[in-house]
């Protein structure tokens, strides 16, 4: 009694002011400075065979604790931290699409990120069942291994953790009903519709532009843009028809560790 358990977010990256997601989040209404954000102090706590191990949000003392209980793995250890620096490089580019930069505004986006871009191109081929196999502690492998599928490839798990080691991944009050309650609020203020149980059917297109969508129940909603915010496999073959083929994601679904 009196407790929240929340099955959607547990926590939200882009709750650090200093990030780039922040200012979009207050703009579509997900929170405002009302809102309390938690900030993290753990990850997760994990039971292993030798007591349980807590995934701290500090991770210089994270780095520290690892370091002191797993020294058979001292040099990974410090190679995984190394990796998860370089990742905190990473930006978002939610002002302007990178389709839409000139050469200069990419080139001055993308210097900052080149740590996490050589790291990526390392790491994003890597499942993550392939990358805790350097690890000699079975404890250590099989922790990380729990953050994520072992299929996954192991830069999702970098990202995940580098948002935790820069303080952006806290906690926002209410969970993620109000999150959603408050961008739906956001949403209806400013004119717009909610179409509430109501599955689509197709995306009406005329030659290669999206013209809006077919519900399930007949009805069409004309639109000037389209955005497809499901699967993209659904998208394509399904809302679609497989109308317009995709080169990157056709082998994007053939290979899913690229």
């Amino acid at each position: 009694e009196g407790m929240y358990i929340d099955g959607c977010a547990h926590w939200i990256v882009g709750t650090n002011p200093k990030s780039d997601l922040f200012p979009l989040w207050k703009h579509v209404g997900a929170f405002d400075e009302h809102t309390h954000i938690y900030p993290a102090e753990y990850l997760t706590v994990f039971q292993t065979p030798h007591g349980d191990f807590s995934f701290d949000a500090d991770f210089p003392r994270l780095e520290k604790e690892m370091l002191r209980r797993y020294p058979e793995d001292i040099k990974p250890i410090r190679k995984m931290f190394r990796t998860i620096r370089h990742y905190q490089t990473v930006r978002i580019p939610v002002k302007k699409p990178l389709e839409q930069m000139n050469p200069f505004s990419l080139l001055a986006f993308a210097l900052p990120m080149i740590p996490m871009a050589l790291s990526m191109q390392k790491y994003k081929h890597v499942s993550l069942n392939r990358y805790t196999e350097r690890f000699h502690n079975p404890d250590l492998a099989n922790i990380l291994t729990r953050f994520l599928e072992g299929n996954y490839n192991s830069h999702s798990l970098f990202y995940v953790l580098q948002a935790f080691a820069s303080g952006d991944a806290g906690v926002v009050e209410g969970g993620s009903l109000k999150m959603l309650l408050r961008i739906v609020d956001r949403y209806r203020s400013l004119g717009g519709k909610l179409y509430l149980h109501s599955p689509v059917k197709k995306i009406v297109t005329s030659g290669k532009r999206a013209t809006g969508i077919l519900l399930e129940d007949g009805r069409t909603i004309p639109a000037d843009y389209v955005i497809s915010a499901v699967d993209m496999h659904h998208a394509i073959y399904d809302l679609l028809g497989d109308q317009y083929q995709d080169e990157y994601y056709h082998l994007r679904f053939k290979n899913q560790l690229d």
